[in-house]
């Protein structure tokens, strides 16, 4: 990355200690780094000149204050959210799925290898531990062609993370070395720049390359003395933070926990978003009660089962204020000031800063040496504070550090539930909540719940956020002509948020079930709610697998007995079911047959003025997809200009699934129980969600490994029914039907019998007591 903003770190006057041109500099250089330095192609490494150049992921380009990506923008580049560079600044470390980008300095007519097998022997990586000191130890190395690949055109070098084999939250380190050749045989160098930090000869105490000096020497130290790279054959390294996943949501959770332990001791949510959590003042005495039952006329359904509905109101985190498009640009704010944020002041601020900002902590009731504890921590919520007179903190960023939302409102969501038409007199009927898929309805259950019903279950479905019922004010929805409401690609950070919205409710939908004995003697009385189960398809699947996640994740100790825990039974799912979910959100999308061109109509709407006048002059009566195509068609005798439009793709995607993926489903997929049964179903060719990707595509496709339904069930550990039936994490590959076939009979490619398979194993699976059970009718139609 071509860096021309000036970084932080690298102000000034350095250059004086890093031009190889000095005599005294060269002096003092080891022989290692000089026959380094005289080769011809290298690492390009710059902290000092005007075009900055540093490779990505790398610490360099993190926010010292908020632990959030700091990434430079080109002059004159767009400040807001609409980037996505300035995007991926609310994200708290690097994707661990995303490629590794490492910039090149060759000559003229001089390419890089392409010989895996020297790339492979080039590049190093390691986990390690690090200390709040920032001293690392206990590396562990990953496996090159297993947990990255090393990928080489010959003009540039890409390291690509492999089978999710890079954790979140986690820190690596990684080296380049001269195994690395170019194409005349020479073993490529160091840089000046990367020279005077590696130099141990030439200590940088007290310069701007302090820290960059300390990190180098440590990272190249720990390589050398654990044997994964020698230090004399090291031309570059790094060091970098993975982005956290699931933090917001686990927040939730535990949140919901202690609104439901506040309302069992006849208080409400305002016990816990209080004050600037609760920044519009929403009446939270109602969150999470169900209410309003009224039966709901089925048509010819009401033989064979009964239908109501109700409401459930429901914090949104989300801004639903249609003024100003604020619903759009607006993401999640933190409910409490940055950890990072407060924890920087009271170690490296001034005397006056920490005076100033701990005595306004002990106010408050929060002990300032104790802010490792959670339960400090939470006390947190609703505080403001400020520092030299003005708010800190005043971004609010929800990040690992802050990562309870506030409440915007409280919307007043309807639910459908669906019951067995006859119930026995005391008896009590299982639930499954359902969630629907994108541009859908709650409503869709209705195609496929009565053979639920008929094995005596109940099912209790909502809208998705911005879909169905749950329009804004201006009629705003998601629709099959407006999916982009919901996927927001022009926002990022608030594409993410609606996704973390949308597991957020599934969270709330199931705390309310807790409340229903307040309710006697209606339908809502017949429930269950300790046997709850999960049926999801499509956007709907991959919402279930965060929320179930994030509900197999255990809550800390809250009553200081040293048992984690406490509150889950109020949010219990006991088996899950996913139907044509997907992961690598952005890269399926892109490659989706259907969505795909209303992605890249948008894109390419805001990168290219030719692009928007072809729109404007030849689309108006076509489909955006055609559009896009009918474009790309027409530019391809252009030089490069096809190549330039993937890149933009590629580009978009590593960026949006940097944001997207603390609520990406690929992310959270290992988080689920090993206990917890999960039947997954994935349609042979599936046009909306594809299977995977290939990385030949070649059509204007972004590719990523982590993309599709197929790695997803990697993720989850599941087990082919077709060869084993009697596991309780299984998948089913169909190979006939389409995307929707798990629900009804619909669209092209549709297929009666892959409908009848598919509820049938659904259907008993969900009814079984052990999740072990799926019923397959027709061997012919599972590969």
């Amino acid at each position: 990355m071509k860096n021309k903003k000036i970084l932080a770190l690298a102000i000034a006057s350095t250059l004086g200690l890093t031009a190889c041109g000095d005599d005294s500099t060269d002096l003092r250089m080891d022989d290692t780094i000089t026959n380094s330095l005289n080769r011809q192609s290298s690492i390009a490494f710059d902290l000092i000149s005007t075009d900055k150049t540093v490779s990505i992921p790398t610490y360099l380009l993190m926010n010292k204050s908020d632990g959030t990506l700091d990434i430079p923008l080109d002059k004159g580049e767009p400040t807001g959210r609409n980037n996505p560079k300035v995007a991926m600044g609310d994200t708290d470390g690097w994707s661990p799925t995303q490629p590794f980008v490492i910039e090149l300095d060759l000559p003229t007519g001089v390419t890089l290898t392409t010989d895996s097998a020297l790339l492979h022997a080039a590049v190093k990586i390691a986990k390690v531990d690090v200390s709040s000191a920032k001293v690392m130890s206990d590396p562990v190395e990953l496996t090159a062609g297993k947990d990255y690949t090393v990928i080489s055109d010959g003009k540039s070098l890409t390291v690509l993370p492999l089978n999710g084999s890079l954790e979140h939250g986690t820190d690596y380190i990684y080296a380049i070395t001269d195994a690395l050749v170019d194409s005349s045989g020479q073993k490529l160098g160091i840089s000046n720049n990367y020279a005077a930090l590696k130099n141990k000869q030439i200590d940088q105490t007290g310069g701007a390359l302090e820290i960059p000096q300390k990190i180098v020497l440590q990272v190249e130290g720990l390589m050398d003395k654990s044997g994964i790279a020698d230090y004399e054959n090291i031309i570059y390294s790094s060091w970098f933070t993975t982005s956290s996943a699931g933090e917001a949501l686990y927040a939730v959770k535990a949140a919901t926990a202690k609104v439901l332990l506040a309302i069992s001791k006849g208080k409400d949510a305002s016990a816990v978003w209080h004050d600037g959590a609760n920044p519009n003042n929403s009446d939270l005495s109602k969150l999470y009660k169900l209410s309003g039952l009224t039966p709901k006329p089925l048509g010819a359904l009401d033989a064979v089962i009964k239908g109501h509905t109700g409401v459930i109101e429901l914090p949104s985190f989300l801004e639903r204020d249609v003024t100003d498009e604020k619903w759009k640009k607006t993401p999640w704010q933190s409910a409490m000031p940055s950890l990072a944020i407060i924890s920087g002041v009271l170690t490296s601020g001034s005397d006056k800063e920490k005076l100033e900002l701990g005595t306004q902590l002990v106010k408050a009731g929060i002990d300032p040496k104790n802010l490792a504890d959670p339960k400090e921590q939470f006390k947190l919520v609703g505080q403001s504070f400020t520092l030299n007179g003005k708010p800190l903190d005043s971004e609010r960023l929800i990040t690992k550090y802050s990562p309870l939302p506030q409440v915007k409102s409280v919307e007043k969501v309807n639910f459908l539930l669906i019951t067995p038409k006859n119930i026995n007199a005391g008896t009590k009927v299982p639930v499954v909540i359902y969630q629907h898929g994108i541009t859908s309805l709650k409503e869709n259950i209705l195609a496929s719940g009565p053979a639920l019903a008929a094995k005596g279950y109940a099912i209790l479905a909502i809208d998705l956020p911005l879909h169905g019922e749950r329009k804004l004010s201006d009629n705003t929805v998601t629709d099959e002509a407006h999916a982009d409401v919901f996927m927001n690609f022009t926002y990022l950070p608030v594409a993410r948020d609606n996704l973390r919205q949308a597991v957020a409710d599934l969270i709330g939908l199931r705390a309310g079930l807790n409340l229903i004995a307040t309710t006697p003697g209606t339908e809502l009385d017949v429930l269950d709610i300790s046997k709850v189960s999960f049926f999801g398809h499509s956007l709907g699947a991959m919402s279930g697998i965060s929320l179930q996640a994030t509900i197999d994740r255990p809550l800390p100790d809250s009553n200081g007995d040293g048992v984690v825990g406490d509150g889950d039974g109020y949010f219990k799912i006991d088996k899950a079911a996913f139907a044509n979910p997907g992961g690598g959100i952005p890269y399926l999308l892109l490659s989706s047959v259907n969505f795909g061109g209303t992605v890249k109509d948008g894109l390419m709407k805001t990168v290219s003025a030719d692009y928007r006048n072809f729109s404007g002059a030849k689309c108006a009566s076509i489909t955006k997809t055609l559009c896009f195509n009918a474009f790309y068609d027409a530019v391809k005798d252009k030089p490069n200009a096809q190549a330039t439009i993937d890149a933009t793709f590629q580009k978009f995607a590593v960026a949006a699934q940097t944001v997207l993926e603390t609520a990406d489903p690929f992310a959270l997929a290992r988080k689920i129980s090993k206990d917890t049964p999960v039947y997954l179903a994935q349609v042979k060719g599936d046009s909306t969600i594809p299977n995977i990707l290939d990385p030949k595509a070649g059509y204007a496709a972004a590719y990523s490994p982590i993309a599709g339904t197929t790695p997803l069930i990697s993720q989850l550990g599941l087990v082919n029914i077709y060869t084993d039936n009697e596991t309780s994490k299984k998948v089913a590959l169909i190979n006939k039907g389409n995307h929707s076939s798990a629900i009804a009979v619909y669209g092209a490619n549709s297929n009666q019998a892959a409908t009848d398979e598919l509820q049938s194993q659904i259907t008993s699976f969900l009814a079984s007591d052990d999740g072990k059970t799926a019923i397959i009718k027709d061997e012919s139609l599972i590969n």
